[in-house]
């Protein structure tokens, strides 16, 4: 077998088996956070999303939230 009807065989079997190598598409993440303090619901958000939160403590000091139910779309 030369090298070019290798390589065109090797490319042909990559391109008709590509399909099963898709990811599945990721769960959408499910929230179920209660009103109240930022403070306590941005970590809780960060928690049920796997997203990095950061916030300056001072400026969430006081703050409320109405809370959030449902699920996050990406």
């Amino acid at each position: 077998m030369t090298f070019k009807t290798w390589l065109g065989t090797a490319s042909a079997v990559a391109l008709l088996s590509g399909g099963s190598a898709l990811a599945a598409p990721a769960p959408k993440p499910a929230l179920a956070i209660p009103a109240g303090d930022l403070s306590t619901a941005l970590p809780a958000f960060s928690r049920a999303t796997g997203l990095q939160v950061l916030a300056d403590p001072a400026l969430l000091a006081g703050k409320r939230t109405g809370g959030v139910r449902g699920e996050v779309d990406a």
